[in-house]
């Protein structure tokens, strides 16, 4: 399962891969930083199928507002997966606890100094 902000990348998390099963529970936790300015893009939840060869399938996703959510408040529900390709037509659920917890500037910059710095591409001469 990858959850992302909705057109965030960088920022993504990814659970771990559960083996063999068609029930998989991960119970894993998320925190991820998203500025008010970006409140109202949303957080994005994909679900894969693991290939062993080739790129991974995915077998739906599903993206909630967060703009829509009353901070400091618990949301636990299940979410329909939506298609992603023509080729899945068996989509699930997936059960979400999700927590909107606003932080202040300060601590908002003083967790940005405390992340480890991206390595910088060298440019050819």
């Amino acid at each position: 399962v990858g959850v992302r902000g909705a057109d965030d990348i960088v920022h993504q998390k990814k659970t771990q891969t559960k083996e063999k099963t068609l029930n998989p529970t991960w119970m894993e936790n998320f925190e991820l930083n998203v500025s008010s300015a970006h409140r109202s893009e949303g957080l994005v939840v994909e679900v894969f199928d693991k290939d062993m060869i080739g790129a991974d399938d995915s077998l739906g996703k599903m993206s909630i507002p967060l703009d829509s959510l009353v901070p400091d408040k618990e949301y636990r529900d299940w979410y329909q997966l939506e298609q992603t390709s023509a080729d899945v037509t068996n989509l699930g659920t997936v059960e979400l606890m999700i927590k909107l917890t606003e932080i202040s500037n300060a601590s908002a910059a003083k967790q940005e100094a405390a992340r480890p710095s991206k390595p910088q591409e060298k440019k050819a001469a």
